[in-house]
């Protein structure tokens, strides 16, 4: 299935806008399907191009990839939770920072990096430490 979804960002007023663009929400699917190729067309993309990128992100060990900004980047799965890198194309600025900062649910690395857990249904919603450092 292909959807289009409107997505407003939320942390920074530098990065607010409506952002609609095609998400991609299907699994398991062969790369060796004509549906496979429309979708990987517009990229100028191609199966061999498709099955390297494959390679190395099962190599990674990545489950998951968000496109946007920023590009999420779906790592571990903890219960029913999961860790995602938040890549930034460009250094966000310090107002986004300290936004992040203050949630529990992320970690800023440096400008262009963002760890983020994203709890699931049960268990916690936050890491730890955040936890932590708050009760002090």
């Amino acid at each position: 299935m292909v959807s289009t979804r409107s997505r407003t960002e939320e942390l920074d007023s530098s990065t607010a806008g409506d952002i609609t663009e095609p998400i991609f929400l299907e699994r398991g699917l062969s790369t060796e399907t004509a549906k496979m190729d429309s979708l990987i067309k517009p990229m100028g993309w191609s199966r061999a191009t498709l099955a390297e990128l494959k390679e190395k992100m099962d190599n990674a060990g990545c489950i998951q990839i968000e496109s946007g900004e920023p590009t999420k980047i779906g790592f571990k799965r903890s219960g029913m939770g999961m860790y995602f890198f938040n890549v930034f194309d460009n250094p966000m600025p310090d107002s986004l920072k300290s936004n992040y900062d203050e949630m529990c649910t992320h970690i800023y690395v440096d400008p262009k990096l963002v760890l983020e857990y994203g709890g699931g249904a049960v268990g916690p919603q936050c890491f730890a430490e955040k936890i932590r450092n708050t009760r002090k």
